[in-house]
């Protein structure tokens, strides 16, 4: 796992165990995609990565110049990110909040809108749909929400504007406010 473009291009980042609670990085070539289609929204952008894991995705973000908040209620994946954030020299630069997605949300909807929200759940607990919800109320109108999940779990909301793309066993959606 690396970071792909930007200032911290080639940057190997710390990653989890195998097998470490059923948590899995975005993938390079997942990263490579979302990245393509958001090349030209990512510089300047206020970016939430929910769900932030290694900080994989938020970190990509910020090499290519925006600013980062990334949210995760995993004491193991705090410590990654904070590894990973000292090793591409951003602590000063990207926010990172120990807490539930829910609580997190709540707290930005006091003032805080975002150009892009990374929505990467822990595939099987069925909290994409609850995130993207609640995720609306922090997007900003010409905003982004790209939801990752597996081709295995179902994605059903009704009244939303998206659009799919599958790469191997990888769904991502791209939602916009209607």
């Amino acid at each position: 796992m690396r970071i792909i473009a930007g200032k911290n291009k080639s940057t190997k980042l710390f990653g989890f165990d195998i097998g470490d609670d059923g948590k899995r990085p975005t993938l390079d070539r997942v990263k490579e995609s979302i990245f393509n289609t958001l090349q030209f929204q990512i510089s300047g952008a206020h970016v939430l990565d929910l769900f932030a894991g290694t900080g994989n995705m938020g970190l990509e973000a910020n090499s290519r110049g925006a600013k980062v908040t990334m949210v995760d209620n995993d004491k193991n994946s705090i410590k990654i990110i904070k590894k990973n954030i000292e090793k591409c020299h951003a602590q000063n630069e990207v926010t990172l909040i120990n807490d539930d997605y829910k609580n997190a949300i709540e707290q930005f909807k006091k003032g805080s809108l975002f150009d892009i929200i990374f929505i990467d759940p822990p595939y099987m607990q069925n909290m994409g749909e609850d995130a993207i919800l609640r995720s609306l109320e922090i997007l900003a109108d010409d905003g982004v929400i790209v939801y990752e999940h597996s081709v295995n779990v179902g994605f059903n909301l009704q009244g939303i504007n998206y659009k799919s793309k599958k790469i191997g066993t990888v769904m991502l959606e791209y939602i916009k406010k209607c």
